[in-house]
C-alpha cells in the first residue's frame, strides 16, 4: 500500500511539472498524460472523501498530521477573486466556450480542497449542455486539478443527447459514472462498466461499483468478488455487495482481511469491521490495538471502532478495560456465529 500511494504522489507530481511548464498532450504520449490524469483524480477524490470526515480546525490538523504528515497543511479553496473576472460571452462561440473553460481550469490550480459550492460548478454549467464535448475535453487538462468541478458541471447538464459522448468518455474518465447513474444509464454502459472493473486494478470510485451493482448482472458476481479483495475500499464495497449473490461470500471476506490487516489505518480499521461480523478474532485484535494505541486521533473514528467492539462482545466498560478484557481472554474467545457475538466458555 505504501508503495502505491508514493506511485500516486510521483504520478501527481509529474502533472504538476507538466502544469508548471505548460506541456501539451501531442508533446508525450497521450496514453501516458490521461493515465496520469486518472491517478491524479483518483488519490484527489481520496483526499476529498476523507477530508469530509473532519469537521473542525483541530480535527483538520489531527488527521493531517496524522495521515499526511504535515501538520502545516492549510485548505485553499477557489480563488474568487481571479474567477470574478472571467467571464462568457452572450452569445460564445466554440472556440469562446473553449477559453472559458480553460480559463476557469486555470483558476482553479492553486485549489486543494473542494466543496459543492465553489462557483466553478455554477460558472461551468453556463455553456449548457450542447458544450459537454468541450467540458469533457477539459478534463484532465495537463492533470488539472478543477476536474471535480467539471465532472460535477457534467453531472448536472446531462441529458439523453449527451449520452453517447458521456459514455465515449467513460472508460478514460471514471468519474462521469456518476452522470450515468443520475441518468439511469447502467445498461446502456454495461459493457464500459463491466470491462473496467475487471481491468482498473486497485482503484474505481465508489459510484462505478455501485453502478455495477444497479445492473444486478451475475456476470458481475466474479468481478465484484475479485474487486472487493484487491481494491482499495473494501469495507465500502462490502457494504455495496452483500445482499447480492456472491459466491463464498465468507471466504472473499477473509481474503479481503488477509491483504488489508498489515495496510495503513485507514483500510484496517474499516475491512477489520466488516472482518469481526464474519468471526475473525485476529480483525477484533486489530480494532482492540488500536483503542489501546490511540492510533485514531480523530473521535469519530475511534468512537466508530469503539462502537463495532461492543457490538460483537457482551463485556462494557472503558476502552482500557475492553483492552485489559480482551488481553486476559484472548486465547479463549471463539465467535458464535448464531449470536453474532465473540464469547468465551466461561
Amino acid at each position: 500500500m505504501k508503495r502505491y500511494l508514493v506511485n500516486l504522489l510521483m504520478a501527481v507530481a509529474i502533472c504538476q511539472a507538466a502544469n508548471a511548464q505548460d506541456i501539451r498532450t501531442n508533446d508525450i504520449n497521450q496514453a501516458t498524460l490521461q493515465e496520469l490524469g486518472r491517478i491524479r483524480v483518483a488519490l484527489e477524490r481520496i483526499a476529498e472523501n476523507l477530508g469530509q470526515l473532519t469537521t473542525n480546525e483541530t480535527q483538520r490538523r489531527a488527521f493531517s498530521k496524522a495521515y499526511l504528515g504535515d501538520d502545516a497543511f492549510q485548505a485553499r479553496g477557489p480563488d474568487l477573486e481571479q474567477l470574478s473576472r472571467i467571464k462568457l460571452p452572450e452569445p460564445a462561440d466554440p472556440a469562446q466556450v473553449r477559453k472559458y473553460i480553460r480559463a476557469i481550469v486555470a483558476a482553479s490550480q492553486g485549489q486543494n480542497s473542494w466543496s459543492d459550492r465553489d462557483p466553478q460548478v455554477a460558472m461551468l454549467t453556463k455553456v449548457g449542455t450542447a458544450n459537454i464535448p468541450l467540458l469533457i475535453e477539459a478534463l484532465s487538462l495537463n492533470g488539472a486539478p478543477s476536474d471535480t468541478h467539471i465532472v460535477k458541471a457534467v453531472v448536472i447538464l446531462a441529458d439523453d443527447t449527451s449520452k453517447p459522448v458521456i459514455l465515449e468518455a467513460l472508460p478514460i474518465h471514471h468519474d462521469l459514472v456518476t452522470a450515468v447513474i443520475k441518468r439511469g444509464w447502467e445498461k446502456d454502459a454495461q459493457p464500459i462498466l463491466l470491462t473496467e472493473l475487471k481491468n482498473a486494478g486497485e482503484f474505481l470510485p465508489e459510484e462505478w461499483i455501485q453502478a455495477v451493482v444497479n445492473l444486478n448482472d451475475p456476470e458481475s458476481f466474479p468481478l465484484l468478488r475479485t474487486y472487493f479483495i484487491n481494491g482499495m475500499n473494501n469495507a465500502n464495497t462490502y457494504n455495496m455487495i452483500k445482499r447480492l449473490p456472491i459466491q463464498d461470500l465468507p471466504a472473499a471476506v477473509a481474503e479481503a482481511w488477509k491483504r488489508c490487516k498489515y495496510e495503513n489505518v485507514y483500510l484496517r480499521q474499516g475491512m477489520a469491521i466488516v472482518a469481526l461480523e464474519y468471526g475473525h478474532v485476529d480483525a477484533l485484535a486489530s480494532l482492540i490495538d488500536l483503542l489501546a494505541s490511540g492510533e485514531m486521533n480523530l473521535p469519530e473514528w475511534s468512537n466508530q471502532v469503539r462502537s463495532a467492539v461492543l457490538k460483537y462482545v457482551e463485556f462494557r466498560g472503558s476502552n482500557e478495560d475492553l483492552v485489559q478484557w480482551f488481553q486476559k481472554n484472548r486465547d479463549k474467545l471463539r465467535f458464535d456465529p448464531k449470536a453474532k457475538k465473540f464469547v468465551t466458555d466461561e
